[in-house]
């Protein structure tokens, strides 16, 4: 961690804060339109990981706000969620693939990204790990925005390339 502990705790204030106000934020937006959302299980599974990019950076720096500052505890933790919460978003993407639209096609192709966002968490050092809670802070707010316009509309993203085709079909 470059400079003492002391330098991180208001960034870690402000991140605690700001992804709470955030996730809230959120949950009310998806409860809002959740008309929009029911019927589809995959856009529950969105909201899902959404909520859970969101909720991350909150469980982090709360764990490293404690007085013992456990930085790779709070890592693992959130990596731990963070897969368990994918795996499960996967899973409801090949049972309901037929179901599937443009927004769920780019999103499934898009967890492997969030995968080395979690994954890399426990490994890197504490100035890598406050700029990946800060990057999930983002990629969770752009992902529930991009699938409230989606579940409003069939328009989304750009089809995937026809060669990427849809994962879990052969």
């Amino acid at each position: 961690m470059t400079g003492k502990f002391d330098d991180w705790i208001p960034f870690f204030e402000y991140l605690a804060s700001s992804a709470a106000a955030l996730l809230g934020l959120t949950f009310v937006a998806l409860q809002i339109n959740r008309n929009h959302l029911v019927g589809n299980k995959l856009f529950a599974a969105s909201a899902r990981t959404s909520l859970m990019e969101l909720s991350a950076p909150l469980l982090f720096a709360l764990i490293v706000l404690m007085p013992s500052h456990q930085w790779e505890a709070a890592a693992i933790l959130v990596a731990i969620l963070g897969y368990c919460v994918i795996f499960w978003h996967f899973v409801s993407y090949v049972v309901h693939r037929r179901d599937a639209n443009r927004f769920h096609n780019w999103q499934a192709a898009l967890l492997s990204v969030l995968l080395l966002d979690f994954g890399f968490l426990p490994f890197v050092s504490n100035d890598w790990q406050a700029i990946l809670v800060l990057w999930m802070t983002f990629s969770g707010l752009i992902e529930a925005g991009w699938m409230l316009f989606s579940a409003h509309s069939d328009e989304g993203p750009p089809a995937l390339p026809s060669s990427a085709g849809r994962l879990g079909e052969g």
